[in-house]
């Protein structure tokens, strides 16, 4: 295995740790408590914000173990979207478009980027 490859999959690993512990967290952690405190609920969307960026930075390496330069996240995802490697219609991609502020109508039906959650 060529050191690039090794030090993307190591790096990769620690993106899954993080993330995993992050979603661990807020399974954990999630109350009622945590819609009526404003801190608790800042502590805990803050946690979900780092565990989306995780999986935005996962993204970007796989995309670069694929021998393509990673750019912006919205460029990284629909790359792997063309290559069927990440699902077009999947929970990371709803999550991660309406939380990064990426415009993806192609995949949401609409232009804005929070336009089909709920509330």
């Amino acid at each position: 295995m060529e050191p690039h490859t090794r030090t993307i999959r190591e790096r990769v690993a620690q993106k899954c740790e993080m993330l995993v512990d992050r979603v661990e967290f807020i399974d954990l952690n999630f109350s009622k408590e945590v819609l009526t405190d404003r801190i608790l609920r800042k502590a805990m969307y803050k946690e979900f914000q780092e565990a989306v960026e995780a999986a935005a930075d996962i993204c970007a390496l796989v995309r670069r173990s694929l021998d393509s330069s990673a750019q912006d996240d919205y460029s990284n995802v629909d790359y792997l979207v063309d290559r069927d490697i990440v699902s077009a219609d999947g929970w990371f991609m709803n999550t991660t478009a309406s939380t990064t502020g990426l415009h993806m109508p192609q995949l949401h039906g609409s232009p804005e980027p929070c336009a089909n959650l709920p509330g």
